[in-house]
């Protein structure tokens, strides 16, 4: 998981970027068992107000192996909740994205952010170290003080998904941005996967 930024919350239609938006769910770990999907934002623990990513990971710490935790999420629009059982796992923790503030222009074409984006293939695999699990279009260049760059992409990064729609082609990404554009979006959530792991950025929409 990682922080929730005002443009996120914007985008997801939030009252405000309090708690944390998952980033990743690990297969046959609690987080799945509980039905968390990737998208999902943690908002309360146990009927307590999440203030960010950073108070979750010291209260889920503090727990003793074998305790549950009540969430309460915001997913894919709606209010739910779910009991997760603290277990002891390896850890990722990502580091915060911390987007400064662009003035881009209105979304017209994939150019405009200022990258290059192509589809996926063995070539642009090998030359990128990119896993069999990203199978989206891949960002093949990145211009300098770009809406792309300000947003922390770069060559080899893999577009997952444009809010909660999954992304299986450059078309599919063209799409879901005009269609986010023109229901007056500001900003669009994007996931993008890398060798790294995988995370949530900001693109934006309109000046």
């Amino acid at each position: 998981m990682q922080a929730l930024t005002p443009n996120m919350a914007g985008a997801l239609q939030l009252p405000d970027a309090s708690g944390a938006i998952v980033s990743e769910v690990v297969p046959a770990s609690p987080a799945e068992a509980a039905g968390i999907k990737v998208g999902d934002v943690i908002m309360t623990y146990d009927d307590t107000k999440l203030a960010n990513h950073r108070q979750f990971i010291r209260v889920v710490g503090e727990y003793t192996i074998g305790k549950k935790i009540v969430l309460g999420l915001w997913s894919a629009g709606a209010s739910k909740t779910a009991s997760v059982q603290v277990r002891e796992l390896p850890q990722e923790l990502w580091e915060d994205y911390n987007s400064k503030t662009v003035q881009a222009p209105r979304f017209t074409q994939i150019s405009d952010f200022g990258m290059e984006l192509v589809e996926m293939s063995p070539e642009l695999r090998k030359q990128f170290d990119i896993g069999a699990k990203f199978n989206g279009p891949v960002v093949k260049e990145v211009v300098t003080e770009g809406a792309a760059e300000n947003a922390n992409l770069s060559a080899g990064d893999v577009v997952q998904k444009v809010g909660l729609n999954d992304v299986a082609s450059v078309a599919d990404f063209t799409r879901l941005i005009t269609e986010a554009r023109d229901r007056g979006g500001r900003d669009v959530l994007v996931l993008i996967g890398n060798s790294r792991g995988s995370w949530w950025t900001t693109l934006p929409l309109q000046l």
